[in-house]
């Protein structure tokens, strides 16, 4: 498995553990979870985990 593939993985799991759901996160929720990426991931990982949380609304 690729590097980035693996960064990419770990940013979802990342999100994917906080306790929020997808559909009801409020801005200032979705803000907090990026801050929190941008912390562990960069913002490389913010970046990504801002496109994974749009996508995760769109899905719902």
């Amino acid at each position: 498995m690729s590097g980035i593939k693996r960064f990419f993985e770990n940013v979802e799991e990342f999100v994917n553990n906080h306790e929020l759901t997808f559909p009801s996160m409020s801005q200032e929720e979705v803000d907090t979870i990026l801050n929190d990426v941008e912390e562990s991931f960069g913002s490389m990982g913010r970046d990504f985990a801002h496109d994974y949380i749009i996508q995760q609304q769109i899905s719902y």
